[in-house]
C-alpha cells in the first residue's frame, strides 16, 4: 500500500478478463500514483512504490514487445492502410519515427 488512509488491502487482487481489461486496470493504478500527494506518503512507502514501479517498467517493457511482434506479424498495420508497424505506432500514438524505431 502506497498511501496512508487507505482502506485495508482486499483479500484477493483483481483479475483481468481481457486485454483490454488489463490496459484498463494498469492505466487506473497509474493514473492514481500519478495524481497522489506522494509528498505526504513517509519514505519507506514511497521506496515500496518506486520499488514496484520498476517491476511494472521491466513488465510494460515485456508486454509492449510481446504486443507489437504479434501485431507486426499479424500485419495489424495494414488494417489502417499503413505501410509499416512504425507508421502505423507514429500515426496512432504521435510519437516520434525515432521512437517507433526503437
Amino acid at each position: 500500500m502506497c498511501l496512508p488512509g487507505q482502506p485495508p488491502a482486499r483479500p484477493a487482487v483483481p483479475v483481468p478478463v481481457s486485454a483490454a481489461d488489463a490496459v484498463a486496470m494498469a492505466h487506473a493504478g497509474l493514473a492514481y500514483l500519478a495524481n497522489a500527494n506522494m509528498a505526504s506518503v513517509p519514505a519507506a512507502a514511497q521506496a515500496d512504490c518506486l520499488r514496484g514501479l520498476e517491476r511494472m517498467e521491466s513488465l510494460h517493457t515485456a508486454a509492449r514487445a510481446g504486443t507489437l511482434a504479434a501485431f507486426m506479424a499479424g500485419g495489424g498495420h495494414e488494417d489502417d492502410g499503413q505501410g509499416s508497424a512504425g507508421a502505423w505506432l507514429r500515426w496512432q500514438t504521435r510519437i516520434t519515427k525515432g521512437a517507433a524505431a526503437g
